[in-house]
């Protein structure tokens, strides 16, 4: 048997849109996660995450795994690279998080 892979709804629901439109100017990388974690995370890229497979880790040991194989910086650049494609928020506030470390 096989990891099961994410595969959340790629349509945003009418709660979310509303909670999403409410969030204003403070919440539109959370919006723009919402929005776009179908591309983010898609089946090659949990792939890449889960490679070897890890067993039922907490959040903790699963952020330290990113950080220490890279992968949150991975993530981080597929989230400039959408954002950039689809102009949805200012990503050049977001790349010198990259450049930081």
């Amino acid at each position: 048997m096989g990891i099961v892979r994410w595969t959340p709804p790629q349509q945003v629901s009418e709660q979310e849109e509303r909670f999403l439109e409410r969030m204003g100017q403070t919440g539109k990388l959370f919006a723009f996660l919402r929005r776009h974690r179908h591309e983010l995370l898609d089946e090659g890229f949990q792939k890449e995450l889960t490679e070897p497979a890890f067993g039922q880790a907490t959040l903790r040991e699963f952020r330290q795994r990113l950080i220490r194989t890279q992968m949150d910086k991975r993530l981080l650049e597929r989230t400039v690279k959408v954002a950039a494609q689809q102009r949805a928020f200012d990503w050049r506030k977001v790349k010198p998080a990259l450049a930081a470390e």
